[in-house]
């Protein structure tokens, strides 16, 4: 299969499994599987998440990723800038756009009010955790002569990256150990596997949006995540 970066999907197909579906301990210890008899799921929340992108010095994309800083949720691991829906979001037209927009100005300093993200992806978080988020992940080029910045204290460590580096070292990690959770795992990828902004904006000009929502399953003594394909089976 030839991958076109046009469905969301699309990398979970072409990309071994043993590759995807690696969580930090962090995120598996928050959540249970199954859910007890009787106990329905959490009802998601929305958020965004935005991922900005740029031609880096070499070949290749760069991609803006923030470490989260310990005591957080999720320490240690890389994420884009981004958070939940809030009330002050709800009351714009698009409550998604704001979040992402308002996000990225807290979080990187960043102001893109004039800006139009591109929907990219939307992951929704599985039944069994107790913090569950419906995501939707947009990518933005970064404008020239903008240069995000660390603004807040959720990140320890913060800058550009090739996706590529990324993956290496989330590949090499023992497990339990990686620092990427698999929606940001599955975009890295695409932007690896597409390499550069003009296969992005061509990608991004026919895109289908599917949400994805993993499961956690028992992995000898630890846990991985599976994730639904197209014909219904899982990996």
């Amino acid at each position: 299969m030839t991958f076109t970066g046009a469905h969301s999907w699309e990398v979970l197909e072409v990309v071994p499994a043993e590759v995807m579906t690696r969580v930090p301990s962090s995120w598996a210890a928050k959540s249970r599987a199954p859910l007890p008899p009787g106990v329905q799921p959490v009802t998601p929340r929305f958020a965004a998440t935005l991922v900005l992108v740029r031609e880096g010095t070499d070949e290749g994309l760069e991609v803006w990723l923030m470490r989260r800083s310990g005591g957080m949720k999720f320490a240690g691991v890389w994420a884009f800038p981004g958070g939940k829906v809030e009330p002050v979001d709800e009351q714009q037209p698009d409550p998604l756009l704001a979040c992402v927009l308002r996000e990225c100005r807290e979080e990187t300093g960043l102001d893109l009010a004039a800006s139009r993200p591109i929907p990219w992806a939307r992951w929704i978080t599985p039944d069994t955790s107790p913090y569950r988020f419906d995501t939707w992940f947009f990518v933005l080029p970064v404008p020239d002569g903008l240069e995000p910045q660390n603004t807040s204290s959720e990140a320890d460590l913060v800058g550009w990256q090739s996706p590529e580096a990324v993956l290496a070292e989330d590949r090499a990690a023992a497990d339990g150990a990686v620092t990427l959770l698999p929606p940001t795992r599955s975009v890295l990828t695409e932007l690896a596997l597409l390499g550069s902004l003009a296969r992005l904006r061509e990608a991004a000009a026919q895109r289908v949006i599917e949400p994805v929502s993993p499961r956690l399953v028992r992995d000898g003594a630890g846990w991985r995540a599976s994730h639904p394909r197209r014909d219904g089976s899982w990996t």
